[in-house]
């Protein structure tokens, strides 16, 4: 499995989150600081763009499930996109897409943020 990266990019009210590789117990805990950093300077919307993340373990999706967790307590929007159709499948079926919306891009992800959020 190749080596994890992340890339973060701040907007002026959404942090893109691009983590890249095999998001393990290493890579879940750097997703989850990221994350964390963001919502500590307010920015409470964030897009993960798993596009260059084909894999994930329990431990990278228990990071997953603890983010979702923060972001709700807060008030704000997790976006989830660029799946692949593996990472996808592994979110249904642990029941995490129902608390996330899902795009294709980080495009679609934006656009979504302009939308009011409705409770499912």
């Amino acid at each position: 499995m190749p080596n994890f990266e992340i890339e973060t990019q701040r907007e002026v009210d959404v942090m893109i989150v691009r983590p890249g590789g095999y998001i393990n117990d290493q890579g879940g805990m750097r997703l989850r600081e990221e994350c964390e950093t963001a919502l500590a300077e307010n920015l409470r919307n964030i897009i993960i763009d798993f596009h260059t993340s084909e894999h994930i373990n329990s431990v990278g999706i228990a990071s997953i499930i603890a983010i979702i967790e923060r972001i709700d307590e807060l008030g704000g929007r997790l976006i989830f996109t660029g799946l692949s159709a593996t990472v996808r499948e592994v979110f249904e079926i642990m029941g995490i897409t129902r608390h996330v919306s899902v795009t294709e891009d980080a495009e679609a992800a934006r656009s979504l943020l302009t939308t009011p959020d409705i409770p499912s």
